[in-house]
Formats: C-alpha cells, structure tokens, sequence
C-alpha cells in the first residue's frame, strides 16, 4: 500500500497524454487511409490529366 501514493499520481499525470497520443495516432492513420495510402494516387491523376491536356493543346483541340 506504500507504493500506491507515487504511481498514482504519475498514472493521473501520463494517462490522459498517452490516451490523447493514442487518439490522434488512430485519427492520422484514418485520414492517411482516406487519402489513398502512399499519397501519390493523387499526384498521378494529376500528372495524367495535365499530360492530357498537353496533348489536346499542341492538336490543336483547345487553346489558352
């Protein structure tokens, strides 16, 4: 019963900010998921549809 005194304390100190690591670690990692994973999904689309762009603008199919 001795040791009850200090450890509580520090459990009362460092719970909250671990739960608080802990919940922001799971809300990263949905949004991360969200996002596609790697990140580069969406850059790729992006290269992709500006290529195709380029394309249709030296055909002569669309102008400035």
């Amino acid at each position: 019963m001795v040791g009850w005194d200090h450890s509580h304390g520090v459990g009362m100190i460092f719970g909250p900010v671990l739960w608080m690591i802990d919940l922001g670690l799971v809300v990263a990692g949905l949004i991360w998921l969200g996002r596609g994973g790697d990140g580069t999904s969406s850059q790729r689309k992006a290269s992709g549809a500006q290529s195709e762009l380029d394309m249709r603008f030296t055909r002569g199919e669309i102008d400035s």
